[in-house]
């Protein structure tokens, strides 16, 4: 069976490798939005992030989630 997320809640980094790297390998046409997470502020990924949605763990919350998921 397929799933298909509204949106894929993705760690920047990630024991054995890069979430950006796991983004770039679900992007395309029909994929998920691709929303990246990480403690550390977007500053420190450089431009890595560019033109990537991104969020820091504290500034994630239930409204934001919900807001991507089109749940109003």
């Amino acid at each position: 069976r397929r799933c298909r997320p509204a949106f894929v809640l993705l760690d920047v980094l990630l024991p054995d490798g890069s979430g950006i790297d796991v983004a770039d390998v679900i992007s395309g046409p029909g994929a998920p939005l691709v929303l990246l997470v990480s403690s550390r502020p977007a500053g420190d990924f450089g431009s890595a992030l560019s033109g990537r949605e991104f969020v820091t763990k504290s500034e994630l919350t239930v409204e934001r989630l919900q807001g991507l998921a089109g749940d109003d």
